[in-house]
């Protein structure tokens, strides 16, 4: 598994056995006299109450394996829930908890590998394994601004699948899928390991020796952390 990865936090990942639930850190100060039952992202209500909220927060995980396995483990670990919740697909087709309307999640898989991220705003995801495609596919996805940057960047196949991985995770936190050309899909021009805002949506990049991954959710964000789960 590589774990040689550029992310904005870099923190190992923690096994679920002795790690207590709520590891997420809230904006908000006085938790304490919270009531105790609530979880980390239903706290999010009494910040206006408490300080003010200044940021969104939300956990990414990476692993090997099924990528609802490695989702599942992190709602036990990062929110205490025992079991995945229960899953629905709204009418743009995006799944969402019924019975846990606060907390958002998304997942991608790729090859062997599992991305899946979960917080209090809408988010999307997305991870590819670096592999070869077909000649002339760069010019179907790029508009022409982000092919003269592909050309800087030395028209790699790393730095095609980051520019990928930053459209597929806009329409998946969106909802609106790809339904108009990926051309049209527009992010902001980042390296693995930097952060952009566009259209009112924070991304940041990822990458690993074999991969690269990014993440799309409301602004304002808060540090992102890339957890890798070490099999």
């Amino acid at each position: 598994m590589p774990t040689d990865f550029l992310g904005r936090v870099i923190r190992p990942w923690k096994s679920v056995e002795g790690d207590a639930p709520g590891r997420l850190l809230l904006p908000c100060g006085a938790i304490p006299l919270l009531p105790t039952s609530l979880r980390p992202y239903q706290m999010a209500p009494f910040c206006g109450i408490l300080g003010k909220k200044e940021a969104v927060d939300m956990v990414l995980w990476l692993g090997e394996g099924d990528a609802y396995a490695l989702l599942g483990e992190l709602l036990r670990a990062e929110y205490g829930l025992g079991v995945l919740p229960a899953m629905a697909r709204g009418a743009d087709g995006k799944p969402y908890f019924p019975g846990e309307p606060e907390l958002h999640f998304n997942v991608s898989h790729s090859g062997g590998l599992a991305l899946c991220g979960a917080g209090e705003a809408p988010l999307g995801v997305d991870v590819e394994v670096l592999r070869p495609r077909r000649p002339g596919l760069a010019r179907y996805v790029c508009s022409e601004a982000e092919s003269a940057w592909l050309e800087r960047q030395g028209g790699d196949w790393g730095a095609f699948y980051t520019l990928w991985t930053l459209k597929e995770a806009r329409v998946k936190c969106t909802g609106e899928g790809l339904r108009r050309p990926p051309r049209d899909i527009a992010v902001p021009l980042l390296r693995p390991g930097e952060t952009g805002e566009l259209d009112g949506l924070v991304f940041s990049a990822f990458s690993g020796e074999t991969w690269r991954a990014a993440a799309c959710c409301p602004t304002p964000q808060g540090p992102l952390e890339l957890f890798v789960r070490n099999s």
